[in-house]
């Protein structure tokens, strides 16, 4: 008990040294206007004026189980006492700011097992890494170095000990965690298990016992006191993690953070979850400020994916984002009219922007009419509606070479579309609903007339090749 304390008391004194001479030049580490992303070179260039060589000076007691084992030869020796598994358990430890790696760090530790009939000490040094840097720090380490049995009482009286095996390598697994009540001090629960191998062989006049100790498990309750300015767990950017372990040093506010301080991208897309309205991205998409996937001629097919990124507002496109090599629509006339600029509704996009843009395209133009006035007279109008459509394109430098037209004098009568809507009514299940007025009846019917005084366009491909 007073070598362990002896040790204890050179720890102390050398943790002392060593703070008085580092934290004379502590300095305040610069802060960032935004966040930014550090690496770990920069990282301890930052941190080389402000760190202790001495992180953390920690004091532990607890309870230590031994596994040992006992071999009796020839019916063994009389009356040697059986070894002791249970006893309490004291460790002391310094953990050193070493490297650029702020969460793996060297430390040397001296640990006590005391039993009633024996004390193992167990010097070593080792590896301790942290898992973060925050207020509830789980930590794990390794270490190696020698166990030196001293017995405070013989197994027996009146036998010699043949081999008395006394002192062994040890390797030490340590896993616990440090819960900061301040800045510098913190209290710990850790668990640790031992590997060595003690023991002693005793012989009588033709017996033989071998008391044998393989290892240990211990669990400790103790504090922690941590040196130096910079490691006083301060967090300038209130993410969680310290300035000493804190790569990305002025974090935004409230944006959840990894185990090195920088703001979580959990789709990489240069959007921090914080601010990502899309934060499923898929991967290697180019994406606005949101962090949404970009679609630059808003097609409904992202940039990714878009094999023509440039097509026109409005037009339909296939899943590469491409113009299929047909597609149609209809421009509606009022009744007896025929000139563009008639139209009573404009198409969602421009024909002749479309033509001059797209040479391997051609344009099919049927004029159509209702069944208004006669049929003589629907011809003309249907065909002057054809002609007016393509000489507008024309003077607007469309190849008249390109530009077919045709038309239509068939459309239904009223009677027809009545007809129809009785005979769908008959064919197919309806709602209850009241008998339709005559006002309705004849805005439906108009409505159909409205669509069938029109002319009908067609774009096609002049060309084989298509993008699929």
């Amino acid at each position: 008990m007073r070598q362990f304390l002896r040790m204890v008391l050179l720890l102390v004194a050398m943790s002392s040294l060593l703070f008085a001479e580092t934290t004379a030049q502590t300095e305040k580490p610069e802060k960032s206007e935004k966040e930014s992303r550090i690496t770990p070179d920069e990282l301890a260039k930052k941190n080389k004026k402000t760190k202790t060589l001495v992180d953390t000076l920690s004091v532990k007691g607890g309870y230590s189980f031994g596994f040992t084992t006992r071999t009796d030869d020839k019916g063994g020796v009389a009356n040697v006492n059986d070894p002791e598994h249970h006893g309490a358990a004291i460790s002391a430890r310094l953990v050193f700011n070493a490297g650029k790696q702020p969460f793996l760090k060297p430390y040397i530790d001296f640990t006590t097992f005391i039993r009633t009939d024996r004390v193992i000490y167990l010097p070593s040094i080792g590896i301790r890494h942290d898992f973060g840097n925050k207020k509830i720090e789980p930590y794990i380490s390794l270490g190696v170095g020698l166990s030196i049995m001293d017995r405070s009482e013989a197994p027996v009286s009146g036998a010699a000990a043949l081999d008395d095996k006394t002192y062994s390598a040890n390797l030490t697994i340590e896993t616990g965690i440090d819960f900061y009540l301040a800045h510098n001090f913190a209290l710990s629960l850790s668990a640790r298990y031992d590997i060595y191998n003690l023991g002693t062989t005793i012989g009588g006049y033709y017996q033989l016992t071998t008391i044998e100790d393989r290892s240990s498990i211990s669990a400790f309750a103790g504090i922690v006191i941590r040196f130096g300015k910079d490691h006083t767990k301060k967090d300038d950017d209130d993410d969680g993690i310290f300035n000493n372990t804190d790569y990305c040093i002025n974090t935004p506010p409230n944006a959840p953070v990894d185990d090195f301080g920088c703001a979580k991208d959990d789709d990489f897309d240069g959007v921090i979850n914080l601010t990502d309205s899309c934060p499923s991205t898929i991967p290697g998409a180019p994406v606005d400020e949101k962090g949404c996937a970009l679609d630059s001629d808003n097609d409904g097919v992202i940039d990714l994916y878009d094999r023509c990124p440039e097509t026109l507002k409005g037009t339909p496109v296939t899943e590469c984002g491409c113009y299929p090599s047909l597609f149609t629509f209809s421009l509606n006339y009022e009744f007896n009219k025929y000139k563009i600029e008639d139209l009573l509704n404009n198409p969602t996009f421009s024909v002749v922007e479309f033509l001059k843009k797209n040479k391997n395209y051609n344009i099919r133009i049927t004029g159509h009419v209702d069944d208004v006035g006669s049929i003589e007279n629907n011809k003309i109008v249907a065909k002057r509606r054809a002609t007016s459509a393509a000489q507008f394109l024309i003077d607007n430098q469309i190849e008249a070479s390109r530009i077919e037209t045709q038309h239509t004098a068939s459309a239904k009568s009223a009677s027809e579309i009545e007809q129809k809507e009785i005979t769908n009514s008959e064919t197919e299940p309806q709602p209850e609903k009241k008998a339709e007025t005559e006002d309705a009846k004849t805005e439906k019917i108009e409505e159909v007339r409205s669509q069938e005084r029109s002319i009908f366009i067609e774009l096609f491909r002049t060309d084989k090749k298509m993008v699929k």
